[in-house]
């Protein structure tokens, strides 16, 4: 585009060189057809700005939600490891009171991330 562009604004100053300036219907009609060139260029450069944005930002959200599988995977292998536990031991289990307080804690947590 960009290369485009200049070829564009290099005909244009060719051509505004050649008319005389008497003519000034078409004088203004190629200073409107540069003006429109400049604006295009423009818009393009933002266009390619906000895509790249996007791509930026989809990129963070796929690292964001390869962490929060990783923190997931992590908390169930430990819940699971917690749930074996209580069924070995029973209420004898250390910290048996706190540890099914804290599963009750997260399923509430995740059914409400679940069904908000």
């Amino acid at each position: 585009m960009e290369s485009k562009a200049a070829a564009l604004h290099t005909k244009l100053e060719s051509a505004l060189s050649s008319v005389p300036p008497e003519e000034t219907e078409t004088v203004a009609f190629l200073q409107h057809l540069k003006t429109r060139v400049t604006v295009a260029e423009k818009l393009f450069q933002v266009e390619r700005h906000e895509e790249e944005t996007i791509q930026i930002a989809h990129c963070t959200l796929m690292i964001e939600v390869e962490a929060m599988r990783r923190t997931l995977k992590g908390i169930m292998a430990l819940v699971q490891k917690a749930e074996e536990r209580l069924q070995r031991e029973g209420p004898r289990a250390p910290y048996h009171a706190e540890e099914l307080h804290f599963m009750a804690m997260l399923q509430r947590a995740l059914e409400g991330t679940v069904n908000p």
